[in-house]
């Protein structure tokens, strides 16, 4: 599919999602933004949530939206502690592991019991 086409189908389905809405909500409800939720509707779709299960989920009056929850994720970096600038698989980082384990056995093992 060209790039030109998945434009037009995204903004189709923005349409499509939109009008769902604002049926579902009436006139004195405020709409979801769903430009600002885009990149959530993408991800979801990737997970593999249909369009359907999405319109359900975003129509849901249940459902409370935090955009600046959203924001936050987005900005987040999370570590890859895989890449070899990472520390934590380093021999000194084993051996200090397995020093802490040694030193706190007995803490650690009630800890696994109980939980």
């Amino acid at each position: 599919m060209s790039k030109t086409a998945r434009i037009i189908v995204k903004i189709l389905l923005l349409i499509i999602i939109l009008f769902l809405i604002v049926l579902a909500l009436g006139k004195s409800q405020t709409v979801v933004n769903l430009q600002e939720y885009q990149d959530l509707i993408e991800e979801l779709q990737k997970v593999g949530f249909s369009i359907e299960e999405i319109n359900k989920l975003l129509l849901d009056a249940r459902v409370k939206f935090y955009p600046d929850i959203l924001k936050k994720i987005k900005k987040t970096k999370v570590p890859n502690y895989l890449s070899s600038k990472s520390r934590l698989l380093k021999k000194y980082s084993l051996k200090e592991g397995r020093a802490f384990i040694k030193k706190n056995q007995k803490i650690l093992q009630e800890v696994e019991d109980t939980g």
